[in-house]
């Protein structure tokens, strides 16, 4: 017997309803059907409900990378990822076929619910082993669960494409490096490599691991028509940390190639921070310290000649100006300027508007003109110290023609920048028309 033949009148009206919305309920389900099978479009599919160890599971049985978006909730580039990178198709596509996704936050909020609590521990741990400490962070595990990978920052679609599609090569593949480096089986170029890949995570303790140990194994043994290449003078420069090292004595004699080739004054500018790491800071670093400059000076001076010299003028310089110990800055401001020569470490103006602000001796004021007219600066900021130490020294019509021209200068720069002029000008030219201090006290 047919089915049909079998239903009477009322039967026959619930069937037609029936096939009549089931049809219809296909018809509107098969794009989104077919979208989760192919699973070739749409946004990146991270999974939901799993914890890390049923994560890392999946992933073995599927023979997956592991992807971890590793987040905070106030995070503006992780939201942009959202928004953008992993809605792209392209990238859905290939993170979808090869990668078991989960996304891991990892600050916490009030509004956490059940299923972000329960990562807090694994997030925790993530973040120690992994040294995770800026958002986003991406890691990559390998389908056996051991960590491979790792990047920081906003990826747009090409950039995070060709990050994942880079994941399945050892030689991109981060903590593989770092594995083969810490057993001693990395070659020079790799071991570059991860200087600068360890440096880019923030993993500085294992960047300079790697930098002494390019520097020390590799560099330092060329010849010196090699070690003087760019590329090798660039990495000593960025890496070297000690007066010890055969890069300081590189640099300290032969400052005049080096700097040809890598730029003005890099070599002492190198050197002189050396000596202050070592010889300057870590006693001014100690409390109830007073320091014997002129015993630093000569001994600096001995050993390390004009640039020692320099160094120990810069160091008690900024010590007097940053400690605000006025009367001793003006008298050093003084010193500093008559001997260091083309050698200025500091912004001139910033130190003359202090000197301004806070000096009233006269011959350390007229010192002060003095240095910046040797260091002419056409800006309005300029202009206006300028003016306002010949207004305190009562140059008065001197002062106020700067001052007009300071004014002048800043609205022409305003019109240019879309901005309002500075009002701060107009009323000290005010003030010192009426003959009003400018400064306090």
């Amino acid at each position: 017997m047919g089915v049909l033949n079998g239903l009477n009148g009322n039967n026959f009206n619930l069937y037609i309803y029936y096939m009549r919305h089931t049809f219809l309920w296909w018809i509107l389900c098969l794009p989104v059907l077919g979208r989760a099978q192919a699973g070739t479009s749409g946004p990146v599919k991270f999974v939901v409900g799993l914890s890390w160890e049923q994560v890392q599971a999946k992933a073995k049985a599927e023979n997956k990378y592991i992807f971890l978006d590793c987040f905070a909730t106030w995070c503006a580039p992780c939201k942009k990822m959202d928004r953008e990178t992993y809605q792209n198709d392209t990238v859905a596509e290939y993170v979808n076929e090869g990668f078991v996704s989960a996304k891991v936050q990892m600050d916490t909020t009030k509004s956490d619910d059940v299923e972000v609590m329960r990562w807090y521990e694994d997030a925790r741990r993530l973040r120690d082993r992994c040294n995770v400490n800026s958002y986003p962070t991406f890691l990559f595990f390998a389908p056996d669960g051991k960590v491979v990978g790792k990047s920081i920052g906003y990826e747009d679609a090409a950039s995070f494409l060709a990050l994942a599609k880079g994941i399945g090569d050892p030689e991109n593949q981060y903590y593989t490096l770092l594995e083969k480096f810490r057993s001693g089986n990395l070659g020079f170029e790799e071991m570059k490599r991860l200087v600068f890949v360890a440096r880019s995570l923030n993993e500085h303790k294992i960047a300079d691991s790697a930098a002494r140990g390019y520097l020390n194994g590799y560099i330092y043994g060329l010849s010196n028509s090699k070690i003087f290449l760019d590329s090798n003078l660039q990495f000593i420069n960025l890496f070297m940390q000690s007066s010890k090292e055969k890069g300081f004595a590189l640099f300290y004699n032969n400052r005049k190639m080096v700097d040809s080739i890598l730029g003005r004054e890099v070599a002492e500018n190198k050197v002189m921070a050396i000596i202050n790491n070592e010889e300057i800071r870590p006693i001014l670093n100690e409390q109830d310290v007073e320091m014997n400059w002129r015993v630093m000076h000569r001994r600096l001076t001995k050993e390390y000649g004009e640039l020692g010299q320099r160094e120990v003028m810069n160091a008690q310089f900024l010590y007097y100006w940053k400690g605000h110990d006025w009367r001793r800055f003006g008298n050093y401001y003084v010193y500093y300027y008559r001997h260091i020569g083309t050698h200025n470490a500091f912004h001139i103006n910033n130190a003359a508007w202090d000197i301004f602000a806070h000096v009233n001796k006269h011959k350390i004021l007229k010192a002060a003109i003095k240095v910046l007219e040797a260091h002419r600066e056409e800006n309005e900021s300029s202009m206006d110290t300028y003016a306002n130490l010949l207004y305190k020294l009562g140059r008065k019509a001197e002062a106020i023609q700067w001052e007009e021209g300071a004014i002048k200068t800043n609205e022409v720069m305003s019109v240019k920048l879309h901005a309002k002029p500075n009002a701060v000008y107009k009323d000290t030219l005010e003030k010192m028309r009426t003959g009003r201090p400018t400064w306090e006290g």
